[in-house]
C-alpha cells in the first residue's frame, strides 16, 4: 500500500505541472492558455512554479524596470516557439536580463541590452545578459551585454557558476569594462559550455571571450566550441 501510494503521488505530481503561453498580441489578465494567452513574459514567470512550462510566441519582451536581476527564473523552463531569430529577452538598459536558478531551462531566445552595474542581489558585478547557476541556457543569442561595475568580476554576456549547461549558443558583441572585469564574453566558474561560437566580445583584464575560474571537485568544461576575434583592452 505505500508503494502505490508513493507512485500515485509521483503520478499526480507530473499531472499538476502546467505549460503557460505568451504572445505579444495577448493580455496580463487573461488566464495564460494557448488560446488566452499572456501578454508578458514577467507576468507568466510571476504565476509559474517549479516544473511548469513557458512557451513564448515571436516578439521582443523586456525584462522588468524594476528587477535588479532581470527575468527571474527558477524551476521553470522558458522556451520560445520559433527560436532566437524571432524572441528576444532584452534588458532595459539598467539591469542583467535574466538570472536562473534552481534547475531552470531557456531555450531559444536573443538576450540583448543588459546591464550588471553590481546592483544585482544575486551574483552582483557577474553576468550582464545572463547569470546561470545550476541551471541550462541552450540555443540561445547572447549580444550586446555590459558589466560595468564590480571589482575584478565580469561575464559580459554570460556567468556561470555552481554547475550547469550553456549549449548551443552564440555569445557575441559583449563587454566586461568594470576594473579587472574577466571573460567579455562568458564567466564560467563550474558547469560544462558545448557547441556554442564565442565572438568579438572584451574585456579589460583577461579572458576576452572566455575566463575559466576552475575547481578540481566541480570543474568548469568548455568542448567544442569555437572562439575566435575576442579581445583584452587593458588600457
Amino acid at each position: 500500500m505505500i508503494v502505490l501510494s508513493l507512485a500515485a503521488l509521483a503520478v499526480s505530481s507530473a499531472m499538476a505541472a502546467n505549460t503557460y503561453y505568451v504572445s505579444t498580441s495577448g493580455s496580463d489578465s487573461a488566464e495564460g492558455s494557448e488560446s488566452a494567452p499572456f501578454a508578458s513574459v514577467t507576468k507568466a514567470v510571476a504565476v509559474a512554479v517549479e516544473g511548469d512550462t513557458i512557451i513564448v510566441d515571436d516578439g521582443t519582451y523586456t525584462a522588468p524596470a524594476a528587477s535588479v536581476n532581470g527575468f527571474d527564473i527558477r524551476g521553470i523552463t522558458l522556451k520560445s516557439k520559433n527560436g532566437a531569430l524571432k524572441t528576444t529577452l532584452k534588458g532595459g538598459g539598467t539591469y542583467r536580463v535574466l538570472t536562473m536558478n534552481e534547475g531552470a531551462c531557456v531555450e531559444g531566445f536573443s538576450i540583448t541590452g543588459g546591464v550588471e552595474n553590481n546592483k544585482a542581489t544575486d551574483l552582483a558585478g557577474y553576468g550582464g545578459g545572463v547569470a546561470v547557476r545550476n541551471s541550462t541556457l541552450k540555443n540561445c543569442i547572447v549580444h550586446g551585454n555590459k558589466v560595468t561595475a564590480g571589482n575584478n568580476l565580469g561575464g559580459g554576456g554570460i556567468v556561470m557558476v555552481s554547475g550547469g549547461l550553456i549549449s548551443g549558443c552564440v555569445v557575441s558583441n559583449n563587454i566586461a569594462s568594470a576594473k579587472g572585469s574577466k571573460g567579455g564574453g562568458v564567466r564560467t566558474h563550474a558547469g560544462v559550455m558545448e557547441n556554442s561560437l564565442i565572438v568579438d566580445n572584451k574585456s579589460v583584464a583577461s579572458g576576452g571571450g572566455v575566463y575559466l575560474k576552475t575547481y578540481a571537485t566541480n570543474p568548469a568544461i568548455v568542448r567544442n566550441c569555437t572562439i575566435v576575434k575576442n579581445s583584452v583592452d587593458t588600457k
